[in-house]
């Protein structure tokens, strides 16, 4: 049970780590933005890609380590 819950979260981590990093490069999907709106999108995208990233990285490895038990 505890693979299934593992390989689920990995699965979600990963779709908003692919979210954040479009967001991030893609900036606001608004018509014409303004240079603040556009700051504060690469400061909120930059963080949860951060954070997802890291996310990420701590459920592989507590997938590999219950894998090797």
């Amino acid at each position: 049970m505890k693979k299934i819950v593992l390989d689920v979260s990995i699965i979600l981590v990963f779709i908003i780590l692919l979210f954040s990093m479009f967001c991030l490069m893609n900036g606001s999907l608004e018509m014409y933005p303004t240079v603040e709106q556009e700051g504060k999108i690469k400061i909120v995208f930059g963080l949860l890609s951060g954070i997802s990233a890291i996310g990420e990285i701590v459920l592989i490895f507590m997938r590999f380590k219950l894998k090797a038990k």
